[in-house]
């Protein structure tokens, strides 16, 4: 009996990559996940009052760096596994409902690029407490026009 090897596809390696998180990853990858497809929609439905309002955080509380850069995997890792890819701001919009859920208060940044015959002329991150956690950029060659804090 002769064994063929199936070619290994694309959808397999993804599914093994996140067998191969923690349980707690695994969760955190999957809930991003949901609210990337939800933004993404709803940035093509709503209007910006309605998304742009930030979720009430339950409690304030302070993130330590590790939760912050356990989301902001999260968030790149769902992102690169959503058909299509997902934007900057719906990304942000994720990570902030995400730490509010969790009690921690984060600022939404969207701005224009100071030069605008650049790429990517406009762009939105998150930040807490002076660290970006979505949209890594150097803030110097922007110019916020819009923030809010949940």
């Amino acid at each position: 009996m002769i064994s063929a090897r199936l070619p290994r596809l694309p959808l397999t390696r993804k599914l093994q990559t996140l067998a191969g998180l923690s349980w707690s990853e695994r969760l955190l990858t999957l809930e991003v996940a949901a609210r990337l497809v939800y933004y993404e929609i709803g940035l093509r439905t709503a209007k910006p009052a309605r998304w742009m309002k930030a979720p009430a955080a339950a409690r304030t509380s302070s993130a330590s760096p590790l939760e912050i850069a356990a989301v902001r995997r999260a968030v790149l890792r769902a992102s690169r596994n959503i058909p299509g890819g997902t934007k900057c701001l719906p990304q942000a919009l994720a990570a902030r409902a995400m730490l509010a859920r969790r009690g921690v208060t984060a600022e939404l940044k969207i701005a224009a690029r100071s030069a605008p015959s650049q790429a990517d002329r406009f762009h939105a991150w998150l930040e807490y407490e002076g660290m970006q956690v979505t949209g890594v950029c150097d803030d110097s060659e922007y110019r916020v026009f819009g923030y809010t804090s949940n």
